[in-house]
């Protein structure tokens, strides 16, 4: 997986919101496949961004996610705040997801409408 930074704006302004240091970015089938299972927790600032994807799954992780939902251009379509393990989730517009740690959405700001751009 390919790690980056992102940062996250809001409006026509692009007001910057907030940034994550360090994102994990799926670049294979495989890697999406396997998103967050065995780990044990994301730390503060970190998150999983999952290329390709319009649905997700909690089966089997030990610990509770946000997820936003993001369109062709990166902006925020759905928010779910705490999702808890054994759960399923779509967005059938989604274009791709971002995973963070319980109670990241509302510690960042992130709303909807917000756009995300990678950094680095």
């Amino acid at each position: 997986m390919k790690t980056s930074a992102i940062q996250i704006f809001r409006g026509s302004e692009q007001i910057l919101i907030c940034s994550v240091a360090r994102m994990q970015r799926t670049e294979t089938m495989l890697e999406r496949m396997r998103g967050l299972l065995g780990a044990d927790a994301l730390a503060p600032n970190t998150g999983l961004w999952i290329n390709s994807c319009n649905s997700i799954h909690s089966f089997f992780m030990a610990f509770n996610i946000d997820v936003l939902y993001l369109d062709k251009n990166n902006n925020v379509l759905r928010v779910i705040k705490d999702m808890r393990p054994w759960r399923f989730n779509a967005c059938w517009s989604a274009r791709s997801v971002i995973e963070l740690g319980q109670g990241q959405v509302d510690l960042l700001g992130i709303q909807l409408g917000d756009n995300v751009n990678c950094v680095s």
